[in-house]
């Protein structure tokens, strides 16, 4: 009966009027109709106009926790409430799908993967990284997820693609020395949580709407590491998408960079300065890494990219503050860049 509404209500959107589409929609009870809102706006591959506003409204009821689909030949559990992360998943097929491939084309075509077999994923969230990671590169992965709904959901969508061989899961959050530090949930989005530091939060965390704030366990990045027996010389590159802590992140795994590990980080000022000061993440990157790439240089020519000296990667972030913007840059250690 579903289907057959489903396959009506897409005739209505297409021959007739969104609008009346999304008024059918809002008077089915709630799970039908965000299965049916969620497989109509997968299937338009757009977040505009009425339909988008179906699943806002489906979104809002709250009735519906978490959705099962399939997407190119990848199965995925999702938080139904999400307006990021599932739909990129929906409408994309993935999330930041396009960053990945580019980011890994350079690593190998400059010799990087040669002789490694992992990759270290923080912030691995629902498992939106180190899925299709080890799907496109046969690495092992370190994924690291402090947040216990989305770990949960990265076990499973772990398990259902069946790479509980190549994927090893870790509930724990990056911070400078082991603990337990508060988690900032925000509404709508899995993939926005964040330390909470009580010193900053006056100035940066105003105006947050908030789902939770929960306890999570913290570790440092070469503890984590060592207690699951990997060493420097078998990782390829680090993934870091960790809302501000990415300082932690560099601070805690210098043996790497020193090392020559690559790591693949977002560079959002805003959120950094919830953890720490500008100067101290500048700095703390001036002192790990030789040379950088920007994402944005990285989509021009993948593969001919010249990394820029890392001397330069202040006037990046401070033009990023400016603009209240962010972007994504692959931080190059101090070694020669094979294959260059």
């Amino acid at each position: 009966m579903l289907t057959r509404i489903f396959n009506l209500l897409n005739k209505i959107a297409y021959h007739l009027n969104l609008d009346l589409l999304w008024r059918v929609c809002r008077f089915l009870p709630a799970s039908d109709g965000l299965k049916l809102g969620y497989g109509i706006l997968a299937s338009e591959e757009k977040q505009d106009g009425p339909t988008f506003s179906i699943l806002l409204d489906l979104l809002q009821r709250r009735e519906v926790e978490k959705i099962t689909f399939h997407r190119n030949g990848t199965v995925w559990n999702a938080p139904a409430w999400d307006i990021n992360i599932t739909l990129h998943l929906l409408t994309d097929g993935g999330y930041q799908q396009p960053e990945m491939k580019m980011v890994i084309a350079w690593l190998q075509q400059h010799g990087y993967f040669a002789g490694k077999n992992t990759i270290v994923d923080l912030g691995a969230n629902i498992g939106t990284t180190c899925i299709p990671l080890a799907q496109q590169t046969g690495c092992k992965i370190i994924a690291v997820e402090p947040v216990p709904e989305n770990y949960n959901l990265l076990q499973e969508n772990v398990r259902q693609n069946g790479l509980q061989g190549e994927i090893i899961c870790v509930r724990k959050a990056i911070s400078n020395e082991p603990g337990v530090a508060d988690m900032v949930l925000p509404d709508l989005n899995c993939g926005g949580a964040f330390m909470k530091d009580a010193l900053r939060e006056a100035k940066f965390l105003q105006g947050i709407e908030r789902r939770n704030v929960m306890s999570v366990e913290t570790d440092t990045l070469m503890n984590i590491l060592q207690s699951n027996k990997v060493e420097p010389a078998q990782i390829a590159f680090v993934w870091c998408d960790v809302e501000g802590c990415e300082t932690s992140v560099t601070a805690t795994g210098k043996p790497l960079w020193s090392a020559g590990i690559p790591l693949f980080i977002e560079v959002f000022p805003g959120m950094l300065e919830r953890q720490t000061e500008l100067g101290t993440f500048i700095s703390t990157m001036e002192a790990c890494f030789d040379s950088f790439i920007d994402r944005v240089e990285l989509v021009k020519d993948t593969i001919k990219t010249k990394p820029r000296p890392i001397s330069e990667f202040g006037a990046l972030v401070e033009s990023l503050a400016a603009k209240d913007a962010g972007t994504d840059v692959l931080l190059i250690p101090k070694r020669a860049v094979q294959g260059a």
